[in-house]
Formats: C-alpha cells, sequence, structure tokens
C-alpha cells in the first residue's frame, strides 16, 4: 500500500442497520473508546455521513426513512466502485474524524445494503450491523411515513417489507464480508454488558461500555407494549384518544395478514411474528417455522 495516501494509517469501522434499530447506540460506543473516531461536529442528522458525500444517493432521495429499501439504488456492491469513490469519500468525511485515531467510524442506517461496496471502496474496512424485530422496527419509524393515514398504521405492510428488502440483502451479502459483526437489538435489551463485551473482542478495541451500561430496557420494550396495545385500542399513547383507536384498529388488522404474508420470509432472518422479544439463529430447528 502506498503509506503517502492520507487513508493508509487507517481502519475504517462500518456501523448499519434499520433507523431505530440502535445504530447511535453502537456508533457511540465506538466512537467514544481509545484510538477511535466517528464523524463530529458536521451540522447533518445524526452526524450520518450519508448526509455529507455526493458519491451515492442519501436516503431521503429513495423515499426515505420508511421506503428506502425499495429502492433499488439503494444496493451497491463491488461492482459499483470506482477508482475515484475513495479519494472522494474520504475528502467528505476526512474534516470531521480526528485523524490522529487509528480507526475511524461512519454510521449510517443505510450501509446495511452497502456492505460490499463499502468493503471494495475503504481498505481494511470492518462491519457493525444491529438488527431488530420487524414489527418493533415499522412501529418505531411509522411516524415518519409520508401521509398522515400512513402515520397511523394504513400501510404498515410496506414497512415490513422495506425491513426484509434490507435484511435479506444483507444475508446474501454476509459470506462475501471479510469482517463483519452482526449484533441484535434483543440480545441488548437482555443483557447489553454482554452484547458490549462482544463488541470489544470483535473489533480488538478497548470499547466505552458506557452506553451500555446507561441503556434502559424498559424504554426499549416500549414498541413491544404498544403492539400488544392494538387490542386494547392502546397502540398510539402519544395521539390523541380517537387517533389513537384508528392507529389501533389498523394495526389489529394487519396482525393476522402480516403472519399470512411475511412469516416465512422473517423465519429466514431469524425472527418470528409471533415473539417481539427474542432473535434466532436461522439453522436453529426451534426456530418456527424452520424445517
Amino acid at each position: 500500500m502506498n503509506r503517502e495516501l492520507p487513508w493508509s494509517d487507517h481502519r475504517f469501522t462500518f456501523v448499519g442497520g434499520m433507523h431505530r434499530s440502535g445504530t447511535t447506540l453502537l456508533a457511540s460506543a465506538i466512537s467514544r473508546s481509545p484510538g477511535v473516531s466517528g464523524l463530529t461536529n458536521t451540522n447533518v442528522v445524526m452526524d450520518e455521513g450519508q448526509f455529507l458525500q455526493t458519491v451515492y444517493r442519501p436516503g431521503y432521495e429513495m423515499g426515505g426513512v420508511t421506503r428506502w429499501a425499495l429502492d433499488k439504488h439503494a444496493y451497491l456492491t463491488e461492482s459499483d466502485a470506482t477508482a475515484t469513490d475513495l479519494a472522494a469519500l474520504w475528502s467528505s468525511w476526512s474534516p470531521y474524524w480526528d485523524l490522529s485515531a487509528e480507526m475511524l467510524v461512519e454510521k449510517t442506517p443505510l450501509n446495511i445494503t452497502k456492505t460490499r461496496y463499502l468493503q471494495a471502496v475503504f481498505p481494511r474496512s470492518s462491519f457493525v450491523i444491529i438488527t431488530r424485530h420487524p414489527i418493533t422496527q415499522a412501529l418505531a419509524v411509522m411516524k415518519w411515513a409520508p401521509s398522515q393515514k400512513e402515520k397511523l398504521g394504513l400501510r404498515f405492510d410496506l414497512l415490513i417489507e422495506n425491513w426484509l428488502r434490507a435484511h435479506e440483502a444483507l444475508q446474501r451479502d454476509l459470506p462475501q464480508l471479510e469482517d463483519a459483526t452482526v449484533i441484535r437489538y434483543e440480545d441488548i435489551t437482555k443483557d447489553p454488558l454482554a452484547v458490549g463485551q462482544t463488541l470489544r473482542d470483535a473489533l480488538g478495541i478497548d470499547l466505552d461500555l458506557a452506553p451500555f451500561r446507561a441503556y434502559d430496557p424498559d424504554r426499549a420494550r416500549v414498541y413491544e407494549t404498544r403492539w400488544a396495545g392494538r387490542k386494547t385500542m392502546s397502540a398510539a399513547p402519544d395521539l390523541r384518544k380517537s387517533r389513537e383507536i384508528i392507529a389501533s384498529l389498523l394495526l389489529l388488522h394487519h396482525g393476522s395478514r402480516l403472519k399470512a404474508r411475511f412469516e416465512d420470509r422473517v423465519n429466514a432472518l431469524g425472527y418470528s411474528l409471533d415473539d417481539l422479544t427474542t432473535a434466532f439463529d436461522v439453522d436453529d430447528e426451534s426456530v418456527p417455522g424452520s424445517l
């Protein structure tokens, strides 16, 4: 490697996962660790690298938080990498890193569908991807849907499809990644410090465990409560009562239909629509729907 290149002395870690799945928690813990720097003082949403560059499309150009994974442009692989991409992305991101750090971190949820591309562009790159149950993730982002009716749950099935497309891409891409760690939100909820230790070992850094110690499992379960609350017309307590009833009815309407339509695909990714609290190993015979 040419040691004169400004990026040659750095390791790169990319954090990704669906919105509201815990990417900020992971990126914060990694970036606060000794010898590591994340993007800071960027004046863009959540200091996400996608908003600082013009090499590939940011999520808002592909339908936003609730639709981006339905767009073909969200999926990049090594075949999309060009000889100039590294220099262009470095120019966009390096002003916001502390370049005295060996490991440089970039967090963008959409990285979940760009791992092979980023691996091709950046030398010495690793990936930390977080997954979260499709129901709770969809409930968490529903408020960002583009229409008022969808904010109440009218196209809840579209949110699940959005989740599925991104995770199916990740499943295809993982075997081709040299260094990738997949963290499950449900495991953080059960034992945050254990997950922090797993991440510390995977990255080989003195990971700052403070964000994991401060993690509030009860707050993390709020969307499980909301999903159960659709049966008592209490699925959206942040809305006025009339709208909460509408949202509850719409989500109740979706329940059995989601299972019939999506359960097999969700099972193949380690989750079940019957259990919002657990993630499974996909080769485990105890997984609902496994052969």
